[in-house]
């Protein structure tokens, strides 16, 4: 369902702009509570917000690590790809 998403679309809008939309628009990528406010031209620089709240706050009140990992680990499989 995705890649049509992205074949459509890639014709009318960069492929930054699609990164970063598309991931934010995902539901696996929103329960994370992260979300991508600037991707590079070339897919090199991603920067992810994480703010802290009480879906990924732990028992010591500092930000989950799992929700680092599930913020962060898909960006890296995207750009080697």
């Amino acid at each position: 369902m995705y890649e049509k998403i992205y074949l459509v679309l890639n014709r009318f809008v960069e492929k930054s702009t699609l990164f970063k939309v598309l991931f934010n628009w995902s539901p696996m990528y929103r329960r994370s509570c992260g979300k991508i406010t600037y991707v590079s031209k070339d897919l090199h620089t991603v920067r992810i917000k994480i703010p802290l709240s009480y879906k990924n706050k732990n028992y010591v009140g500092s930000i989950f690590g799992g929700s680092l990992f599930a913020a962060t680990d898909p960006i890296y499989m995207i750009q080697l790809m």
